[in-house]
């Protein structure tokens, strides 16, 4: 299975902070202009005009919001947490009609035991597989989706991985090695913007992770802190 070209993706995520940066200041021009122009307005007309600028300003706003933190992650914030009641959370999370993109999901381990607690930023974690299982979602929907993430420690390695499969109809093989670039989407447009795995995989390798697709699905790589 093809996996993120490491070069190619360091040269996209420069250009995405550069680029986010610049794009940002005439946004804010056309945009505070219109807000201006909105509370003059004298017709219905010319207020869902200016409205609909001002709205798709924001989008925009959004779009680079996702450009730059794919360009420039944050610095991980690591604190000590235990794995298992973490993953067991996202399972009652996901679960329901409250849930964003409800999902069932389970959990399974591997033979060697995973460690009480691991060292990493929570939430960036947190981030990664969120994303993971909106794609699922998204595939699976209205249908009930169903994601199986199996948990795998390696003492040997240091690392700790986890597999994501879930009951979609899987990612086209001419697809795969797209997967990760910023605005990809195998899906009808208006179903997303195709930053939730590029965004992902930038966000897994400034923890000193990877993000990649196999033939079981996507494979989650986290680095366990030394004792």
């Amino acid at each position: 299975m093809p996996e993120p070209n490491d070069k190619l993706m360091t040269a996209l995520a420069e250009f995405a902070a550069g680029a986010g940066h610049e794009i940002n200041n005439p946004l804010a021009i056309i945009s505070g202009h219109a807000q201006v122009l909105l509370e003059k307005a004298e017709t219905p007309d010319q207020r869902r005009r200016l409205a609909s600028i001002i709205s798709q300003t924001k989008r925009a706003y959004e779009m680079i919001a996702d450009i730059r933190l794919f360009g420039s992650p944050p610095e991980p914030s690591n604190s000590l947490f235990n794995l298992k009641a973490f993953l067991e959370q996202l399972a009652v999370d996901y679960d329901g009609n409250d849930a964003e993109f409800p999902v069932a999901l389970s959990i399974e381990y591997g033979e060697n035991p995973v460690p009480e607690e691991v060292n990493c930023d929570r939430q960036m974690l947190r981030m990664v597989f969120d994303a993971l299982v909106r794609n699922a979602y998204e595939a699976v929907a209205p249908k009930e989706a169903r994601v199986k993430v199996a948990v795998f420690s390696n003492p040997q390695t240091r690392q700790c991985r986890f597999t994501l499969t879930d009951n979609g109809p899987g990612i086209p093989p001419r697809l795969q090695s797209r997967i990760f670039l910023p605005y990809f989407s195998g899906r009808d447009a208006g179903r997303g913007l195709g930053f939730g795995l590029p965004r992902s995989w930038a966000l897994m390798k400034k923890m000193g992770g990877d993000l990649s697709l196999n033939d079981e699905g996507f494979v989650i790589t986290l680095p366990l802190s030394k004792d």
